[in-house]
Protein backbone atom coordinates (compact mmCIF):
# COMPACT_ATOMS: atom_id res chain seq x y z
CA UNK A 1 0.00 0.00 0.00
CA UNK A 2 0.72 3.68 -0.54
CA UNK A 3 -0.98 6.40 1.17
CA UNK A 4 -3.56 3.97 2.16
CA UNK A 5 -3.89 2.63 -1.77
CA UNK A 6 -3.67 -0.63 -3.39
CA UNK A 7 -0.53 -0.87 -5.37
CA UNK A 8 0.47 -3.62 -7.34
CA UNK A 9 4.23 -4.34 -8.22
CA UNK A 10 5.62 -6.95 -9.78
CA UNK A 11 7.23 -9.46 -7.13
CA UNK A 12 10.64 -10.44 -6.03
CA UNK A 13 11.17 -13.91 -5.55
CA UNK A 14 11.47 -13.14 -2.01
CA UNK A 15 7.87 -11.39 -1.99
CA UNK A 16 6.55 -15.09 -3.87
CA UNK A 17 7.81 -16.65 -1.05
CA UNK A 18 5.88 -14.73 1.22
CA UNK A 19 2.91 -14.88 -0.40
CA UNK A 20 3.42 -18.57 -0.41
CA UNK A 21 3.94 -18.86 3.22
CA UNK A 22 0.57 -16.44 3.76
CA UNK A 23 -1.48 -18.25 1.62
CA UNK A 24 -0.56 -21.55 3.53
CA UNK A 25 -0.94 -20.04 6.83
CA UNK A 26 -4.56 -18.77 5.73
CA UNK A 27 -6.21 -21.54 4.06
CA UNK A 28 -3.61 -24.68 4.53
CA UNK A 29 -2.91 -24.89 1.03
CA UNK A 30 -0.08 -23.19 -1.20
CA UNK A 31 2.38 -24.29 -4.16
CA UNK A 32 5.91 -25.68 -2.99
CA UNK A 33 9.41 -23.53 -3.12
CA UNK A 34 11.42 -25.44 -5.94
CA UNK A 35 14.33 -23.01 -6.65
CA UNK A 36 15.33 -19.80 -8.60
CA UNK A 37 16.08 -19.67 -12.17
CA UNK A 38 19.34 -17.65 -13.69
CA UNK A 39 16.53 -14.90 -14.52
CA UNK A 40 15.20 -14.73 -11.55
CA UNK A 41 11.75 -15.88 -11.37
CA UNK A 42 11.04 -18.45 -8.71
CA UNK A 43 10.23 -22.13 -9.78
CA UNK A 44 7.22 -23.99 -7.81
CA UNK A 45 4.81 -26.90 -7.79
CA UNK A 46 1.53 -27.36 -7.07
CA UNK A 47 -0.55 -30.64 -6.17
CA UNK A 48 -3.15 -31.66 -9.11
CA UNK A 49 -6.48 -30.73 -7.61
CA UNK A 50 -9.50 -32.69 -8.96
CA UNK A 51 -12.65 -30.51 -8.52
CA UNK A 52 -15.02 -28.32 -10.59
CA UNK A 53 -14.89 -24.72 -10.61
CA UNK A 54 -17.26 -23.15 -8.13
CA UNK A 55 -19.36 -20.44 -8.28
CA UNK A 56 -18.43 -16.54 -7.41
CA UNK A 57 -21.43 -16.98 -4.54
CA UNK A 58 -19.65 -20.01 -3.35
CA UNK A 59 -16.49 -18.57 -3.67
CA UNK A 60 -17.15 -15.00 -1.30
CA UNK A 61 -18.94 -17.33 1.30
CA UNK A 62 -15.64 -19.23 1.57
CA UNK A 63 -13.99 -16.01 1.85
CA UNK A 64 -16.06 -14.48 4.56
CA UNK A 65 -16.21 -17.79 6.49
CA UNK A 66 -12.07 -17.35 6.09
CA UNK A 67 -12.61 -14.24 8.06
CA UNK A 68 -12.45 -12.23 5.27
CA UNK A 69 -14.79 -9.28 4.29
CA UNK A 70 -14.50 -7.76 0.79
CA UNK A 71 -13.39 -4.64 0.09
CA UNK A 72 -13.87 -3.86 -3.95
CA UNK A 73 -15.90 -7.46 -4.50
CA UNK A 74 -16.14 -6.43 -8.32
CA UNK A 75 -12.18 -6.19 -8.49
CA UNK A 76 -12.18 -9.51 -6.23
CA UNK A 77 -10.31 -7.90 -3.21
CA UNK A 78 -10.78 -9.18 0.33
CA UNK A 79 -9.46 -8.02 3.52
CA UNK A 80 -8.98 -9.57 7.05
CA UNK A 81 -7.83 -7.74 10.49
CA UNK A 82 -6.49 -9.87 13.42
CA UNK A 83 -6.53 -8.90 16.59
CA UNK A 84 -2.85 -7.86 16.90
CA UNK A 85 -3.94 -5.38 14.10
CA UNK A 86 -2.09 -6.87 10.99
CA UNK A 87 -4.21 -6.89 8.13
CA UNK A 88 -4.82 -9.78 5.56
CA UNK A 89 -5.75 -8.77 1.96
CA UNK A 90 -6.30 -11.22 -0.97
CA UNK A 91 -6.60 -10.00 -4.39
CA UNK A 92 -7.72 -12.32 -7.47
CA UNK A 93 -9.98 -14.08 -5.41
CA UNK A 94 -12.00 -14.71 -8.37
CA UNK A 95 -14.13 -18.44 -9.08
CA UNK A 96 -11.77 -19.27 -11.29
CA UNK A 97 -9.37 -19.34 -9.24
CA UNK A 98 -10.99 -22.15 -6.52
CA UNK A 99 -11.58 -25.35 -7.10
CA UNK A 100 -14.71 -26.92 -5.68
CA UNK A 101 -13.57 -30.59 -3.93
CA UNK A 102 -15.06 -33.54 -2.02
CA UNK A 103 -13.72 -31.93 1.15
CA UNK A 104 -14.31 -28.19 0.01
CA UNK A 105 -13.42 -24.58 -1.77
CA UNK A 106 -9.45 -24.88 -2.15
CA UNK A 107 -7.52 -21.81 -3.93
CA UNK A 108 -5.08 -22.00 -6.22
CA UNK A 109 -4.12 -18.73 -7.50
CA UNK A 110 -4.37 -16.02 -5.25
CA UNK A 111 -2.69 -12.67 -4.31
CA UNK A 112 -2.00 -12.42 -0.53
CA UNK A 113 0.28 -9.86 1.07
CA UNK A 114 -0.14 -8.11 4.96
CA UNK A 115 0.24 -4.76 5.97
CA UNK A 116 1.72 -4.07 8.92
CA UNK A 117 0.15 -0.73 10.67
CA UNK A 118 3.29 0.97 11.53
CA UNK A 119 1.58 2.48 14.77
CA UNK A 120 2.19 -0.60 16.61
CA UNK A 121 5.99 0.08 16.76
CA UNK A 122 6.35 3.36 18.20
Amino acid sequence: MIDGRINEFKCTPAEYLIRMRLLQKQFGFSQTPLGVTTEGQLVSRQKFIVGDPPTQQAVDLFLENAGLSPVKQNYWLWKGVKSDGVESWVGDARADNFVNTAEGIIPIDLRMWQVIDPERFR
